[in-house]
């Protein structure tokens, strides 16, 4: 039997990321401007790793101000180093933090912006430097630390030492002076995790790429003593063993480049046609690699039938990328994909070291259940792949060591490349990674099947210090909650919590994906953090409260991380003796199932109408039969499981009885005892509005005007005490109603959507 945990769940979290975004429910505010450096703050001297701003808090969005606003240290700047419009109207800039005009390794600030507006902000950056590493200085030259970190990988080669590698890279990225030769540069370094602001160093980050045993990492040697502090992997490796069926992607139209020959015409293994090109180059796992092109007219056989399967996954990758989320290549400006095929550093394995993918192939031992001396270049592994190289050009999620980034970073490529199969695959809907080179690395739809978990901490969960087997293994989380969010699914997790989640599907949740890793995502995000990126971009995406939004909580849950959500039940009561309720004139911007509307009194006379709904308004139709001037207070019981006391309400006027639309009541000289009122509604409106005019004695004239002043409607005429205003056919604005009647009048303003 399994021993149920018990995880604290947060009120303040849930009610940040999947309330509705009811006008009534804002903070009184302060002064957005002061406010937003302190909201930014965490804990550490760090800022908070997601701050979403409410419609008071928000600033507008100055770029040579940024700086000014956040209140940073004077020797503290944000550096732009991205900006990217996505496909909801928002623009996403991507800073990294300098401190003396040093980078701080691992910082990142992602400003979120709508219409010109801050709308929020995720990531992380110092906002509290240690006084003391102001007075640092290097006492080595870059040209020491360059050696000092080449000397401390001990490789027998290195790329820059091989021509045809050299060669690739000055094709691939057109510059005849570029080189894999290392260059160092000066950063704030504490460690490949969440930045420490009290354990910071000044040291020189070296880019060391290795041919001969291949590795390539970032050297980080401490600037004044010429300390190894330590080092980032580049490599991002499909590391893993298992058994599988079924067989590669079949016959398939690829794209080559003519480069002339006759008789027989000859061709080289480059498409041209996508972004700033695709080339597959050729390795020998004999041991010599020499990076040359595939020439032929593509009647491969043996080991070079691989180079097939990589062109046409790279391809295919590259258009799903283009056409799903409308991304050119891994950095979104066609960046030119290179791929070695049967690379003798890859056995058993494929990876992304940082600019090219290697794919290797296998070898099979007594008992280990793996083929033999077959590619490992399937679609979902050049998906996967290519995956590393988004998240390079994103997030950066750290792949190194024991950290939950690093699984993350497994995770999202597991995810993206079985995205891939399905899109190009459509009839190859099989969620276990490696199914078409009948070797299963990972199973997303069971975790378990596999020695991976299902369940955060739970099961199977690695808690080890080999970094491979960390990522591989503990990416097994994320991938069955996205398995659980495209096809939903139900039961019991390894922390003895049931669960329930119904399926999206594949369309909407990988945008959601997608959206987490390019927007929300920070180097060293954890799996909570990745949830409530998550949450988010469904809220970003479908809705706040949508039911996207809700099932990617689910999901999340599912597999013991966060809470659960429930339905958003909203409460409209009558402080002041409302007589009735109609059941047909309340209604939310969504469907609203029959017999959920319900009238009661209370103790106190209020009576109140209950639904659960996901948009973030609440509409009173015409018909809704209210007293003169009522006002109405909402109460809002936030997204989330359990009990939790009511918030902070806020009263509302109803829609017709408002206090925006009466300017002027009962202007002029009184003649009767009664007073003259009108009121329209629905007001704002998008159709015909109704006027309707009570305390009248005698003759009413009735005028619409523009704010010009100009005459749209005059008349004396009403059918009882209320008039049809013909309003539909006008453009979005103001316009005022003027109703004279008893020697007074009544001046009403009415919103045209």
């Amino acid at each position: 039997m399994r021993k149920k945990s018990k995880r604290a769940s947060s009120c303040y979290e849930i009610y940040k990321l999947l309330l509705c975004a009811l006008p009534m429910l804002f903070f009184t505010s302060i002064s957005a401007q002061d406010n937003i450096a302190e909201l930014i703050r965490g804990d550490s001297g760090i800022s908070k790793h997601y701050t979403f701003l409410r419609a008071e808090q928000q600033i507008k969005f100055d770029r040579a101000t940024i700086n000014d606003a956040f209140r940073l240290d004077p020797n503290s700047r944000l550096v732009l180093r991205s900006e990217e419009p996505d496909q909801i109207g928002e623009t996403h800039y991507r800073y990294y933090q300098t401190y003396l005009g040093y980078e701080v390794e691992n910082s990142m600030f992602i400003l979120h912006t709508k219409k010109g507006m801050l709308t929020g902000i995720s990531g992380s950056i110092v906002c509290v430097f240690d006084p003391k590493i102001s007075k640092v200085y290097p006492s080595i030259t870059g040209a020491q630390a360059i050696r000092s970190a080449i000397k401390s990988v001990h490789a027998e080669k290195y790329m820059w030492e091989n021509p045809a590698m050299e060669g690739e890279l000055k094709r691939r990225v057109a510059k005849q002076d570029t080189t894999y030769f290392p260059t160092a540069a000066l950063v704030w370094y504490s460690g490949s995790g969440e930045i420490k602001p009290q354990q910071m160093r000044l040291a020189y980050k070296i880019d060391v790429y290795a041919e001969k045993p291949l590795s390539r990492a970032y050297i980080y040697i401490d600037a004044k003593t010429g300390e190894v502090l330590g080092a980032l992997n580049m490599l991002h490796s499909t590391d893993a063993v298992g058994t599988a069926n079924t067989t590669y992607s079949g016959t398939q139209t690829i794209h080559s480049n003519f480069v002339g020959g006759s008789p027989i015409p000859t061709y080289r293994l480059e498409d041209i046609t996508r972004g700033n090109g695709i080339s597959t180059y050729h390795g020998d796992m004999s041991g010599t690699v020499y990076y040359g092109y595939y020439s032929s007219n593509w009647v491969l056989t043996g080991d070079d039938q691989a180079a097939m399967d990589v062109h046409y996954g790279v391809s295919a990758t590259y258009d799903f990328y283009k056409t799903v989320f409308n991304r050119n290549s891994i950095d979104g400006n066609g960046y030119a994909l290179s791929s070695l095929v049967n690379d003798p550093s890859q056995l058993n394995n494929a990876a992304f070291d940082g600019s090219i993918m290697r794919f290797g192939r296998t070898e099979s031992t007594s008992g280990d259940g793996r083929p033999d001396n077959i590619s490992v270049s399937s679609i979902d592994v050049t998906g996967h792949e290519l995956t590393h190289g988004v998240t390079y050009n994103t997030s950066k999620l750290i792949n190194q060591g024991v950290q939950e980034s690093g699984a993350i970073n497994e995770s999202m490529s597991d995810i993206m490349g079985k995205c891939v199969q399905f899109w190009a695959k459509s009839a190859d809907i099989d969620w276990r990674i490696g199914n078409d080179m009948n070797w299963i690395l990972r199973d997303m739809s069971n975790p378990n099947a596999l020695g991976d978990p299902d369940t955060y901490q739970g099961t199977n969960w690695y808690t080890g210090t080999d970094h491979l087997t960390y990522v591989h293994v503990n990416a097994g989380v994320g991938n069955f909650m996205f398995y659980l969010l495209v096809n939903g699914g139900s039961g019991i997790n390894d922390k003895g919590n049931s669960y329930s989640v119904s399926g999206i599907g594949l369309a909407k949740a990988e945008q959601i994906i997608y959206r987490s890793e390019t927007v929300h995502l920070f180097p060293n995000a954890t799996y909570d953090n990745w949830r409530t990126a998550c949450i988010q971009s469904a809220n970003e995406l479908y809705g706040s409260c949508s039911n996207e939004a809700y099932q990617v909580a689910n999901a999340w849950y599912a597999v013991g991380v966060g809470v659960p959500a429930t339905a958003l039940a909203i409460n409209v009561c009558n402080m002041f003796g409302l007589p009735h309720i109609l059941a047909t004139s309340f209604t939310a911007l969504s469907s609203i199932s029959s017999g959920l509307i319900t009238c009661s009194s209370n103790p106190t006379t209020q009576i109140s109408a209950t639904t659960t709904f996901t948009a973030n308004e609440i509409t009173l139709l015409p018909g809704f039969t209210a007293v003169e001037g009522s006002i109405f207070r909402a109460y809002v019981t936030p997204c989330t499981a359990g009990s939790q006391p009511a918030l902070q309400n806020t009263p509302i006027l109803a829609n017709y009885a408002n206090d925006f639309s009466s300017i002027e009541q009962n202007k002029g000289k009184p003649t009767a005892k009664d007073d003259l009122k009108a009121v329209v509604y629905p007001n704002p409106t998008q159709s015909d509005a109704i006027l309707k005019v009570t305390g009248l004695k005698g003759a009413v004239d009735i005028m619409l005007t523009n704010p010009e002043g100009k005459v749209l409607l005059q008349t004396r005429q009403l059918v009882g005490n209320s008039l049809t205003l013909p309003v539909a056919h006008l453009p979005g604005g103001i316009y005022f109603i003027t109703v004279k009647a008893n020697n007074r009048y009544v001046k009403l303003k009415l919103v045209k959507n």
